[in-house]
């Protein structure tokens, strides 16, 4: 750090609350931008930094800065952005896993065939509750929903014939799989 920094950087340790303002003034912005270009996502990239700031605040004592103050901000804007991402990437990942989950509870549910007439009547009305909650989708996450689930078609086969991504599929089958959930609700437990 610079003598200048280092000014700085002593009296917020001290708790100057106006010198903590002025690194905030003069990177807040510049650290977002730079969060974006990972995120894409304002609300995130903005997120990521005002913790950052507020965990500096709260840390600051026990923070050492070994290289200048600017490095050090953009360095842990980096490493929280990597992290988010991470944990975005895991939560992705087990939304899928709990969509294929459903997907194949619906296949056990309305397939089953039962010996007992009962049965076979709850059976209908369960088959009935889901054909309309999924009657109640947005009209392109039920074609995609539809042909994923009635068509037994691919992710990538879907992605090709409706001419999108492939991660807008499996968005939408997610989105699918959480309102016919909060719609069925009790049906499925």
């Amino acid at each position: 750090m610079n003598l200048l920094e280092q000014g700085v950087w002593d009296r917020i340790k001290e708790g100057d609350i106006k010198s903590f303002e002025l690194i905030f003034q003069t990177y807040y912005k510049g650290l977002c931008t730079y969060a974006y270009d990972f995120l894409r996502n304002r609300e995130d990239s903005e997120e990521v930094v005002f913790d950052l700031f507020t965990d500096i605040w709260s840390d600051r004592m026990q923070i050492n800065i070994h290289t200048s103050l600017k490095s050090y901000l953009f360095r842990s804007t980096h490493n929280r952005c990597i992290n988010l991402i991470k944990r975005l990437d895991i939560t992705r990942q087990r939304k899928l896993q709990y969509a294929s989950d459903i997907l194949i509870m619906f296949n056990e549910v309305t397939f089953t065939k039962e010996e007992f007439a009962l049965d076979h009547l709850i059976d209908q009305e369960l088959e009935r509750d889901i054909s309309q909650a999924i009657e109640t989708l947005p009209p392109q996450c039920k074609e995609i929903f539809n042909m994923s689930r009635f068509e037994q078609m691919k992710i990538c086969e879907i992605a090709a014939k409706l001419g999108i991504s492939e991660s807008t599929v499996k968005t939408q089958l997610v989105r699918a799989i959480d309102k016919l959930r909060e719609i069925l609700g009790e049906n499925l437990k």
